[in-house]
């Protein structure tokens, strides 16, 4: 595979598993050095190791997106690690299903607390560091644009997310 991210330095949320994993792989195979960002850290070292074993660099850090002093700290240790900051994937997400008549209205505040707000205080905290060329890339879902049933403060979420984007 032709190294077109050489140097280019990223930060992918929720990269323990799913779309975050394979995004992660896949820029890590591209060339660049990839800050894998979760709450998940036995997953993350896994994928690191893994990374590693086929020839990327991997940093492993264990984030709660929606705890913006976590995200500085991630940030910070991914400019101190690799000097720069090129692109961050927002990708961390969490779901929630049920009636919105009955859905816990703390449940629901987590949700957008993940989903919303963690995408913002990633960027917030992210460009500083990344200069003209970086990019931010904020992974949604279709049920931002039309929502499905049960899925109400989900579908909500990515909105705020599409809205932010």
């Amino acid at each position: 595979m032709e190294q077109t991210l050489k140097g280019k330095v990223a930060v992918v949320t929720g990269a323990s598993s799913g779309i975050g994993e394979a995004t992660a792989r896949e820029l890590a195979a591209r060339g660049a050095p990839v800050v894998l960002a979760s709450r998940d850290v036995d997953r993350l070292e896994a994928l690191r190791l893994g990374i590693s074993a086929s020839g990327g660099l991997a940093l492993a850090v264990e984030t709660d997106v929606s705890d913006r002093g976590s995200v500085e700290a991630m940030v910070r240790l991914a400019v101190g690690e690799f000097g720069s900051l090129d692109v961050l994937v927002n990708n961390a997400g969490l779901g929630l299903s049920g009636k919105i008549s009955e859905v816990r209205p703390e449940d629901v505040r987590h949700v957008f607390e993940v989903n919303a707000v963690g995408p913002l205080n990633c960027i917030q905290a992210a460009l500083p560091h990344m200069g003209d060329e970086g990019h931010i890339v904020n992974v949604s879902s279709v049920v931002g644009r039309r929502a499905i049933p049960k899925v109400g403060a989900y579908c909500a979420s990515k909105a705020a997310l599409n809205a932010l984007s």
